[in-house]
């Protein structure tokens, strides 16, 4: 009996680790099942490079199966709120449902995808945050976001959070902080450095499609300021040329008063006086003119830069649909 304990305990010790190891690594296994037989869409496994998705973060993404899509398909899969005012680029349903992300055609547009791809796995990791993590990188967020986040427009993108998904927060600020701000704190950057091999090169995609907004915004701007102070002048002008065409009318009237009376000496000394206002309000005429042209002409160009941002902010606008022609 005694050797036959000695045999049997060695046995029950190794099997008793090897469940250990199956317990410990059951989600490693689980993933590596997952994924066993799944290849990528070239598209997609582009988005990962460009994101510079490291090995653990490609692993998340293409156990999600992530999809381009757009139209009512993505609507469909990433319904927007009837509280939300935000322009919904993506979308990631927990347990392994789903990445969807909005798909963006025009040159332009380049980084959209990428940095909508970083942002949707990014929730997917901290879905697997233990909650010691989850709490230690929630407080390294809530600080920076206290203390030392100025860009309106983030500040702005999280206030939406905060009115449409309160209990999110911290997981929105996580995509949102590592795709979009390039100077993070020191742990921050420690911490998504575990995730993505080059952080920056999401960053620059997010600031380069961002730049092109803002060139167009700017151009609308620069040219409203410039319209406003031609109008100005052109309504200065206007109003200096009625008053010179009151004194015209009048020193015409004189003039001819003068002809009628036979005053034939002051009327030649007139003439200079008179033929110098004609030709100061002709002058005016003509300046007016060309400020009104040019004022006409920076309309029209104002207004295709215009149209430019319209068209280019609602091929990023989920809610919109083509009309396909038979």
């Amino acid at each position: 009996m005694t050797r036959q304990r000695r045999i049997s305990f060695p046995i029950f010790i190794f099997f008793v680790l090897i469940a250990g190891v199956l317990f410990w690594q059951s989600q490693n296994i689980s993933d590596w099942a997952k994924l066993l037989n799944y290849s990528p869409p070239s598209k997609i496994k582009t988005l990962a490079d460009q994101a510079t998705m490291n090995s653990y973060t490609r692993k998340l993404f293409y156990l999600n199966r992530p999809v381009l899509i757009a139209g009512s398909e993505f609507r469909n899969q990433c319904p927007n709120s009837a509280s939300s005012i935000s322009t919904i680029l993506g979308c990631y349903h927990p347990d392994q449902k789903g990445i969807f992300l909005f798909k963006v055609d025009n040159p332009e547009l380049n980084g959209v995808e990428q940095v909508t791809a970083a942002h949707e796995v990014l929730h997917c990791i901290w879905a697997r945050l233990s909650a010691s993590e989850k709490k230690r990188v929630g407080d390294m967020l809530t600080q920076y976001y206290n203390q030392e986040l100025k860009d309106p427009s983030i500040r702005s993108e999280i206030s939406i959070y905060q009115q449409t998904e309160p209990d999110s927060v911290l997981d929105e600020m996580s995509s949102t902080f590592g795709t979009e701000i390039a100077n993070l704190p020191q742990g921050l950057n420690e911490y998504y450095a575990k995730y993505f091999n080059n952080r920056m090169a999401i960053v620059n995609y997010s600031a380069g499609y961002k730049s092109i907004f803002l060139k167009y915004q700017n151009k609308v701007k620069d040219a409203d300021q410039k319209l406003a102070a031609l109008k100005s002048q052109i309504d200065a002008n206007q109003n200096k040329l009625n008053s010179n065409q009151t004194l015209i009318n009048i020193q015409r009237s004189t003039m001819q008063s003068l002809i009628a009376n036979n005053s034939i000496e002051q009327y030649n000394a007139d003439v200079p006086g008179f033929n110098k206002l004609v030709n100061d309000y002709n002058f005016l005429v003509n300046s007016t003119q060309d400020l009104i042209t040019q004022y006409n002409q920076l309309i029209a160009t104002r207004n295709q830069d215009a149209l430019v941002f319209d068209d280019l902010s609602n091929q990023l606008n989920s809610n919109l649909s083509t009309i396909k022609g038979n």
